[in-house]
């Protein structure tokens, strides 16, 4: 149990009688004193107790990670655009489902696989082009050399419809 006793008197009989201070040794430090814990202003304004700005810290610490966040974005944006590249016809500006898509299309053909298993059709004004929707909005055309298919643009449906004579 604890006994209170005079400031003088304590460290001395404290320790004879084997008695424990009112407040633990560990959480200040060492010392036997009893003075409250002081605030200190810290180099950026701020004020708390510890050796750093702990709200500075924290703050810093969003900055970093939403920088590599955007790091991450513009390093995966890169990768993505460095695939356009190696493909047969252009296939920027469209979304990205419909690249995803047309790019199997174009894989299949390029494996002498049928335009009609992906839907494909020849048109009716010119018999050597064959129009293969990617996607309900989008076509492919592309031109029949008889023995293999060689894919031209993609375009939306819209775009597709105003290219077609007669319509």
């Amino acid at each position: 149990m604890h006994q209170i006793l005079k400031l003088s008197d304590r460290s001395s009989k404290s320790i004879a009688l084997g008695l424990t201070p009112l407040r633990d040794a560990t959480r200040n430090k060492g010392c036997e004193c009893f003075m409250p814990r002081r605030k200190r202003t810290f180099a950026c304004g701020h004020k708390g107790y510890g050796r750093k700005c702990h709200r500075c810290e924290q703050e810093r610490m969003a900055q970093e990670k939403v920088e590599r966040e955007i790091s991450q974005k513009k390093q995966k944006k890169q990768e993505w655009e460095a695939t356009f590249c190696d493909d047969l016809i252009d296939l920027k500006g469209l979304p990205d489902y419909v690249v995803v898509k047309a790019r199997s299309i174009i894989a299949g053909l390029t494996d002498n696989k049928s335009y009609r298993e992906y839907g494909g059709k020849r048109l009716r004004h010119n018999r050597f082009i064959v129009s293969i929707p990617v996607t309900r909005n989008y076509r492919m055309i592309c031109e029949d050399y008889g023995s293999y298919v060689v894919p031209q643009k993609v375009m939306s449906h819209e775009d597709y419809n105003v290219c077609k004579p007669g319509s």
